[in-house]
Order: structure tokens, then C-alpha cells, then sequence
């Protein structure tokens, strides 16, 4: 019996060393670190905002702003860039959880929760071929019965957007900053409407920079924002995605990140670009 007893100690010996054992074990494991939120962003390629090399990476102006604001949130930005029409559908719809870069309105506002800070202050422009007839004295009667090309879905100016609807002038869309500058420069629409910096760059990137002018006066100066679906789960955190924004674009790394892209760019479109992160 006394052996018996004895070998049941030893057991529970054993036992309780095994369970010291395995709670210093666990102990001494690093601490499980936070799992990220991921924010499924879409877009167009709008130079130099948002840029898409041969090998699909996504960098740009606004996209170096965005990451740098939701590193401190522990949210993940995931860029799926596609076209306009598809990535406003893909974000009003809740399949992505925000869209860049978006001017807001009120029917819109129905389906994305904008950001206080805005990404950047956009100058919508009238673009031309050189030495066309193509005339603009800024009233939008002097539009009428034009050949407007506009990006697909997209908005330019309240004036603009509202002469449009009445049918002033006729607009025709096209996919990219690229195709409208093509048309422009091959006469096959009269001017391209649209933010002036993303139009020179993709007139630049298909080689007929030289070949277009900036109508003057400017359609104005137009806000555009990280508009966050409000079917997503992060639209809750909009907030303090805004203070983030802010604080970001004050930063200097931000500022290196704004200069890093002005080898792309002739110099008097660089230094715009410079005086527009200003504001």
C-alpha cells in the first residue's frame, strides 16, 4: 500500500513539473502581435496621384499620403486600381472599402463617408489642341455645341457638371487621362476637362505634351478626398483617418515622398505640383 501511494506522488511529481514547464513555456512567448485592418482601395491611374508601373505596383502622391496616414492605425491599404466607372460601382456597392480620388457631393455622400482632410486640391482645366479654334472665355455659354471628353463617371466642377446635364455642349468619356489627351491632339474631340496636372502627364506619357494648351481661365479649384463606403467596416474610423491625413501631409517624409516624383515631370508642372500640396 506505502508503495503504492509512493509511485502516486511520484506521478503527480512529474506532473506538476511537466505543467510548470509548459506555463514558463508559454510565458516566454512573444506577445501575439495585432492583426491589421486591411482597406481595399480602388481608383484610376491619375498621374502623378496614382501611378501603375509595367511590373502592377501602385505609387503615386496620394498613395504615399494614404500609407503613411494608416501606418499608425494598423490598417493595411491594399490599391486596386482600375477605372473609374468599375472602382466607384466596386466601392458605392461595398465589394471595396474606399475609392481615390473622389469629389464629393451629396448624392454621393449617400454611399461613402468622405475624409475631413482632403487627398489634394485638384485644378480643373479645359485642355486643347494647339491652334485650334476651340475657344473658352469661362462662361460655359462660350462651350456651346462642343466636343467634351471627360474621364468616365466622373465629375470636373459644380458649373461644368451642371452646363453638362443641360446638354450645353456633348460630352464623350474615355477610360484615361491618356485617351482624352490622344483625342485631343488628333482633333477628334475639341477639349478634354479634368484636373490640368493629370492631363499634361498623360498627354506626356503618349508624347503629345507639345501638342496641347491649357484654356484659360480655370474651371476652379476643386478638393478631391479618400471616400470610404459606408457598407465597410473601417467607414467607423473615418475620423481618425482624417487627423492621420492631416498630420501626414505636413510631414517631411511626405515632402521627400512629393519630390521623389519630380523627376518625372517638366519643371513648371513639378513646382505646381509643389504649390497644390501647399494648400
Amino acid at each position: 500500500m506505502r508503495q503504492k501511494q509512493k509511485r502516486l506522488n511520484c506521478r503527480r511529481g512529474w506532473c506538476l513539473q511537466i505543467l510548470l514547464i509548459a506555463i514558463l513555456a508559454l510565458l516566454s512567448l512573444p506577445a501575439k502581435t495585432h492583426a491589421k485592418d486591411v482597406m481595399v482601395i480602388g481608383g484610376l491611374v491619375a498621374p502623378p496621384y496614382i501611378i501603375i508601373d509595367e511590373k502592377g505596383s501602385v505609387s503615386g502622391v496620394a498613395v504615399e499620403l494614404i500609407k503613411q496616414a494608416l501606418a499608425p492605425l494598423d490598417i493595411e491599404p491594399q490599391f486596386r486600381i482600375s477605372n473609374w466607372a468599375r472602382a466607384f460601382k466596386s466601392a458605392t456597392s461595398g465589394k471595396i472599402d474606399a475609392l481615390i480620388p473622389a469629389i464629393k457631393s451629396p448624392d454621393r455622400e449617400e454611399h461613402l463617408a468622405y475624409t475631413e482632410t482632403p487627398l489634394a486640391h485638384l485644378q480643373m482645366a479645359l485642355l486643347h489642341q494647339k491652334g485650334s479654334s476651340a475657344t473658352f472665355d469661362g462662361s460655359m455659354e462660350s462651350l456651346k455645341g462642343s466636343l467634351i471628353g471627360r474621364i468616365r463617371n466622373a465629375r470636373v466642377s459644380k458649373s461644368f457638371d451642371e452646363a453638362a446635364k443641360t446638354g450645353l455642349f456633348n460630352i464623350e468619356e474615355r477610360n484615361s487621362f491618356g485617351l482624352l489627351a490622344l483625342a485631343v491632339a488628333h482633333g477628334r474631340i475639341d477639349f478634354m476637362a479634368g484636373d490640368e496636372l493629370m492631363g499634361l502627364w498623360g498627354a506626356a506619357e503618349n508624347g503629345v505634351l507639345d501638342r496641347l494648351e491649357i484654356s484659360h481661365p480655370h474651371l476652379g479649384s476643386v478638393p478631391v478626398y479618400l471616400a470610404i463606403s459606408r457598407k465597410s467596416p473601417i467607414a467607423n474610423r473615418v475620423a481618425e483617418i482624417s487627423e492621420n491625413l492631416a498630420r501626414a501631409k505636413k510631414s517631411q517624409d511626405f515632402q521627400r515622398a512629393i519630390k521623389s516624383y519630380g523627376k518625372f515631370l517638366r519643371h513648371d508642372i513639378f513646382q505646381h505640383l509643389l504649390r497644390a500640396s501647399e494648400d
